[in-house]
């Protein structure tokens, strides 16, 4: 009965503290290079750093997407949770953050790793590995909880993606 808990809960901390799941589109991320500018320079300038966050939004948002359904396909096989937290902490690592969130887009790389180790090899149907895993996720919040608001804010402000929690059943 603990597993019905314990598995929702890592999927739902691994989307809320490590991968922040998406409700929105990026499809807004050009506006900035679009509006009029008074000096040439100025728009040169804006165009450039629209066109990185364009680039870096549309990265953002396939691996958020990724990581929407690598938490569905860890919620119908848990015991492939540990692989499953690796492939989404790498695609999340194959983006290139902006500097402005670069330490911040790490810790939530690092804390992917921290979880996907931590569960390698547990079996989350026994009240032993529910318990390790529980203590990890205890750990990773409490040192991801500020990156994690700062990646979400980033990507609100930057990118138009509505950050939201994932749903589990």
């Amino acid at each position: 009965m603990r597993l019905r808990t314990l598995v929702p809960a890592t999927l739902s901390a691994a989307a809320l503290l490590v991968l922040p799941a998406c409700g929105g589109s990026s499809d807004d991320t050009g506006s900035a290079a679009t509006s009029s500018s008074s000096s040439s320079a100025a728009a040169t300038t804006g165009s450039s750093a629209a066109a990185d966050d364009s680039e870096f939004c549309q990265q953002a948002q396939a691996a958020l997407d990724a990581n929407n359904q690598a938490v569905t396909d860890a919620q119908s096989d848990p015991s492939q949770l540990s692989s499953i937290l690796t492939q989404a902490t790498d695609q999340l690592e194959a983006v290139t953050p902006p500097e402005a969130i670069a330490g911040d887009w790490q810790t939530l790389v690092d804390a992917g790793r921290q979880l996907a180790d931590a569960t390698a090899g547990v079996d989350l149907t026994t009240p032993e590995g529910q318990q390790q895993v529980a203590g990890t996720l205890q750990q990773i919040g409490a040192t991801v909880e500020p990156a994690s608001a700062n990646v979400q804010s980033y990507l609100s402000e930057n990118c138009g993606i509505a950050t939201t929690p994932t749903a589990t059943s």
